[in-house]
């Protein structure tokens, strides 16, 4: 797998996970909003390598990333919406995967999903 490429498709169970927000995403715990994000415990453990003109096209993902066991995901409002409908159930997202590079990306690799159905 390749980050940056679209209609990569993941699989796993759909879970939702509690963290800290902003403003200190954890290192104010009195002060941090806290959130709800969604993740998926993925089947098997991948590893995501930089997209084959990462370097020359400026990309923020430019560091493989090995062993993965979870992918948090992102989509517009009401999609999440939708999604929720499938936690704790098994799952396919179909996306593109990107490299963690901000405080609010909570897993090592992330994917702005296009689509996610049942298995």
């Amino acid at each position: 797998m390749r980050f940056e490429v679209p209609e990569t498709q993941i699989e796993g169970i759909l879970i939702e996970r509690k963290v800290f927000g902003p403003p200190g995403y954890g290192e104010t715990p009195a002060k941090d909003a806290r959130d709800t994000i969604l993740i998926v415990k993925l089947s098997h453990p991948i590893s995501v390598r930089p997209a084959v003109d990462a370097e020359a096209t400026g990309s923020a993902s430019l560091d493989p990333a090995v062993d993965i066991s979870e992918v948090q995901l992102f989509g517009d409002r009401s999609s999440v919406s939708q999604f929720r409908k499938l936690l704790g159930l098994r799952i396919i997202a179909t996306g593109t995967l990107e490299e963690s590079i901000t405080a609010s990306q909570y897993t090592k690799v992330f994917m702005d999903v296009q689509s996610l159905v049942r298995r």
